[in-house]
């Protein structure tokens, strides 16, 4: 058996992932599903020669020392994320299928809300979620806005290169890390020296990264990064949590002066037979707007879900942007309450909008 069948059939069948393990039939996700493939368990020789053949120095010495690493790789006319792991001592592949065009908010389903957000001249916008939640994906087609309708110079610092941008009105230069540098730090040392008008610099995991991010917004750019988080609360909280208490003060400060929005996002499976894929995307939108920006200074996390309630300047929790899915017949019932972060409050909303649009004729 060999790796390139498998990945064949992923492409054959549209699926977004492959996972494939030393000694356990491979498997395929399709429309958030996962399904076994009809093949025998690949041996560890035949993966160590798959990930010979596509791995450059930097990863290999990430696998060696974390055990684990992301590699890009180009596979016929389809493009691959690849991260690669060990597992029982034995090596594992998680291939993620990544499109060849950069997808538009409408092609994605996003909300109308995150054009506005994408043409701010300055700021940083935070795209938060769990791991295979979307963040790349919906970062990729906010520079992509900009790319096509505006004169800027866009610079992506990425582990690796996901969606490869061809420039139009705009010059992008994309840097990878491994290929192109030889780690995060360094790449966003050198950032701002490269005359940006916007900045994509991946996920923030470390102080460094966030520093660089609030001081390239703070001089004027526009900065995009995601954060592996659950909603816009906790990502205000988890890049607090990873300075000292003594800096909170001064980085609550600068957070509150520089938000331009955050965008959390979680994937469902979609009613709609007409969805390409089937998966729908939920979003929650928090704008940095007086009233929050004035919550952020103070540390009063609480407020920031009232503001998004509110609605202001295009601010929705999940629970706003999930009864909309519910009611335009896109998402059912039960995968509401499962993405929902309040489901028995949500529980009450949807059953209301179902009571009010029956005794319009609405409901079947």
């Amino acid at each position: 058996m060999s790796i390139e069948p498998l990945l064949e059939t992923m492409i054959a069948r549209q699926a977004s992932d492959l996972h494939v393990q030393a000694g356990a039939i491979p498997h395929l996700r399709i429309g958030g599903e996962l399904y076994r493939l009809d093949a025998g368990p690949p041996a560890d020789e035949e993966l160590q020669a798959f990930v010979d053949a596509v791995i450059h120095p930097v990863a290999r010495r990430d696998l060696q020392r974390k055990g684990s690493c992301d590699l890009a790789v180009s596979y016929g006319d389809a493009r691959l994320r690849v991260n690669v792991f060990r597992q029982q001592g034995q090596l594992a592949l998680a291939i993620r299928r990544l499109s060849l065009t950069v997808p538009g908010f409408d092609e994605l389903n996003l909300p109308a809300q995150l054009q506005a957000i994408a043409e701010r001249p300055r700021g940083l916008v935070l795209v938060a979620g769990t791991t295979s939640s979307g963040k790349s994906t919906t970062i990729a087609a906010m520079i992509g806005h900009i790319n096509r309708t505006r004169k800027a110079r866009i610079l992506t610092v990425e582990d690796p290169i996901e969606y490869v941008h061809t420039p139009d009105r705009s010059l992008i230069s994309q840097i990878e890390i491994g290929a192109d540098t030889p780690d995060y730090e360094q790449a966003l040392r050198q950032l701002l020296r490269q005359d940006p008008d916007a900045i994509m610099v991946g996920e923030l995991r470390e102080a460094v990264g966030i520093r660089v991010a609030l001081r390239a917004a703070d001089t004027g750019h526009l900065v995009f990064a995601t954060v592996h988080a659950a909603d816009a609360r906790q990502t205000i909280e988890r890049l607090i949590a990873m300075f000292p208490h003594e800096e909170h003060t001064f980085l609550l400060k600068q957070l509150s002066l520089n938000l331009a929005a955050v965008i959390a996002q979680r994937l469902g499976r979609s009613c709609d037979p007409q969805l390409k894929g089937g998966l729908i995307p939920a979003v929650e939108i928090l704008r940095g707007t007086a009233v929050v920006r004035k919550c952020i200074l103070e540390g009063r996390y609480d407020g920031l879900l009232q503001a998004m309630n509110n609605r202001d300047e295009g601010m929705q929790t999940f629970d706003n942007h999930l009864a909309e899915l519910f009611r335009a017949k896109r998402i059912k019932e039960d995968e509401a309450k499962r993405l929902s972060s309040h489901p028995e409050a949500l529980d009450m909303v949807l059953r209301g909008l179902t009571t009010r649009d029956s005794g319009r004729g609405l409901v079947r």
